[in-house]
């Protein structure tokens, strides 16, 4: 099966397949889309595909989606048939494409006149896959076995045949089957078509030419990260590290905060991200064990902010190199839990954004702002329910714009309308509105989070699974940081309670309780004193600024005028004189008055003065 190209592949054939290698993608995301039936993949979007070649390289635009190397590992090319559907979600079968149970990775073999071509790939994060709590993603767990059924690398179609044994047992592990059956028969029927849109390029073009597509692809890539990104920043070294909170599990104090440190070393030619220094595997479900590839196709999009046209696949990970230390939480050892990976995941992308605002003159904010809540009891006619959300909240602000409102740092993931949400679940959304003044302030300022009234029309246990709730998001450049999560019981009665821990298994409430759910602020980015006044007034005017922070973090003075609000311009210039004067240096990460409590009362250990440092060649 040696690839046969005399010459170069045009590059305008080139253009062709790698179009089609997206569209093909889109096609697969669209289906899962259209036909899953578990909330968070078909309301939320988080599933994701992509297309790889034989080699078990990905050849579309960098994802988060997992690895087919299980499959050549265990299969010989021999039993690799054209009708063959392969399934597994296990995590320490997975070649670190999969990082907890719950989402299900299928994929099909690419065959063209016998020939093995490559693999069309999608995985979803299902509602149930059994375990200790529904959805399989407990705070409290302590082992994988707890989090719900592992599934091997196994196939679930022999050359168009199902295995029913399989199947039926899959389906038996989990609380709400047919629910998962329509997610596993979504990703069975999807992947066919893109697998079919590969081979409809094969018969046009030819197999050689769609490899040597493939090949070109991915060195383009790499050489445009070289040539064109590399340039755009400072060679040198560059370490920042950051804290995940407690795990739920680990007793001691001093393990309540947990380090995750980052050094990436820029060199003309490869850009190094070395964890040494992260902390050892922990008790809890907050380890991801994870591969060098994973880290670098996902810190790797984060080039596009210097080269915006440029399309970031596998290609980055032949110029950039991820090194992780054994024995740490991204290298735990079996069985440990994994099913709340999300943090880690999330902080690393977040935490490559501040090595770039640090080496370059200006990166997005933190925008790691994601929480996740779920109810689960009976609803009103005795049926087992369990209802969870990835809420939206405030992404970081940008050098050249304010933070998203509400938005998700997954790829194209969206909030669930409450139509949804009424129409399945015993619950009814009274309030779905913007979190005022939750975005850090900056020039551009921090996207706020959005705060959501949830009524229960029936008795039901809370869970509540997040990050960022006593540490806020980081602002950059001058810019402050953003409100963390908050979650409230029955707020504005005499009964309110806001909860005091962001990660838990089970909080009792009562039919007629309200949840309160607000969510995170991204950190803004540069100085706030030069924001210009008249956008600080358009966000008062939109309920995204209070007139108060107005005020005290952009010294705007306001003078409300009927239903309008002028800007008083002259008081306003001698304000922000005063507040120069008297106010600290600007730092270039800000991380909050919380965060440096924390670090004197020893309960965060940094290991350089702020966490970070920075030194250009």
């Amino acid at each position: 099966m040696a690839l046969n190209v005399e010459n170069a592949v045009s590059p305008l054939v080139v253009q062709i397949v790698e179009g089609a290698i997206e569209s093909a993608k889109s096609e697969i995301e669209a289906a899962v889309d259209r036909t899953a039936r578990s909330l968070l993949i078909k309301e939320q979007h988080d599933y994701r595909a992509a297309i790889f070649d034989r080699d078990c390289v990905s050849v579309c635009s960098a994802s988060f989606c997992g690895h087919v190397d299980p499959i050549l590992t265990k299969w010989p090319l021999e039993d690799i048939h054209e009708d063959d559907v392969f399934i597994w979600n296990d995590v320490y079968l997975s070649a670190g494409g999969i990082g907890h149970l719950p989402d299900i990775c299928v994929t099909r073999p690419i065959i063209h006149d016998g020939r093995l071509i490559g693999f069309a790939n999608v995985f979803g994060h299902t509602d149930d896959i059994g375990g200790m709590l529904p959805g399989g993603m407990p705070a409290t767990a302590t082992e994988v076995y707890q989090e719900g059924l592992m599934i091997p690398p196994l196939k679930l179609y022999d050359r168009g045949v199902r295995n029913e044994a399989v199947y039926e047992m899959i389906l038996r592990n989990s609380r709400f089957p047919e629910t998962l059956r329509g997610d596993i028969d979504a990703e069975v029927a999807a992947v066919e078509i893109g697998a079919r849109r590969i081979r409809e390029l094969c018969r046009r073009y030819g197999a050689d030419t769609v490899e040597g597509a493939f090949k070109e692809i991915v060195d383009r890539c790499a050489r445009s990260l070289r040539e064109e990104a590399f340039p755009l920043f400072a060679d040198g070294e560059y370490f920042f590290e950051d804290f995940i909170e407690w795990d739920q599990v680990t007793p001691e104090e001093s393990r309540r905060f947990i380090r995750l440190s980052l050094k990436m070393t820029k060199t003309p030619d490869q850009v190094i991200w070395d964890f040494d220094g992260t902390d050892s595997q922990v008790a809890g479900s907050i380890n991801w064990p994870v591969d060098d590839r994973f880290i670098e196709k996902l810190v790797g999009s984060h080039f596009r902010t210097l080269l915006p046209e440029l399309v970031v696949n596998h290609g980055v990970c032949q110029v950039t190199q991820a090194l992780i230390p054994p024995n740490t939480f991204l290298s735990p050892r079996f069985p440990a839990a994994t099913s709340n990976r999300m943090w880690p995941l999330l902080r690393i992308y977040s935490m490559a954004l501040a090595l770039f605002n640090l080496a370059t003159p200006g990166c997005a904010c933190d925008s790691d702002t994601n929480t996740l809540y779920g109810l689960y009891g009976f609803d009103i006619n005795g049926e087992y329910y369990f209802y969870h959300e990835l809420p939206g909240a405030g992404q970081g602000g940008r050098p050249f714009a304010d933070g998203m409102e509400v938005a998700n740092l997954a790829p194209e993931a969206r909030n669930t309308m409450a139509e949804i949400v009424e129409a399945r679940y015993p619950i009814v959304e009274e309030v779905c509105d913007l979190r005022l003044d939750a975005g850090g302030a900056g020039k551009f300022r921090g996207g706020n989070g959005l705060v959501k009234e949830i009524r229960l029309l029936a008795d039901a246990d809370l869970t509540v699974i997040t990050d960022r709730y006593a540490l806020p998001t980081w602002g950059a450049h001058g810019g402050r940081p953003g409100m963390p999560h908050r979650y409230t019981i029955n707020p504005r009665t005499s009964e309110e309670r806001v909860l005091p821990r962001g990660k838990f298994d089970k909080e009792p409430l009562q039919k007629g309780d309200l949840l309160r759910v607000e969510t995170a602020g991204g950190g803004g980015w540069g100085d706030p004193l030069e924001r210009e006044p008249e956008r600080v007034r358009r966000d008062v005017v939109r309920q995204l600024v209070s007139p108060g922070k107005a005020l005290d973090d952009y010294g705007v003075v306001l003078e409300k005028a009927n239903r309008d609000w002028l800007i008083d311009g002259a008081e306003t210039l001698r304000l922000r004189e005063e507040l120069r004067s008297r106010r600290p240096t600007l730092r270039m990460i800000d991380r909050g008055e919380r965060f440096e409590q924390l670090v004197r009362e020893g309960a965060i250990r940094t290991t350089v003065p702020g966490g970070f440092s920075a030194a250009p060649a």
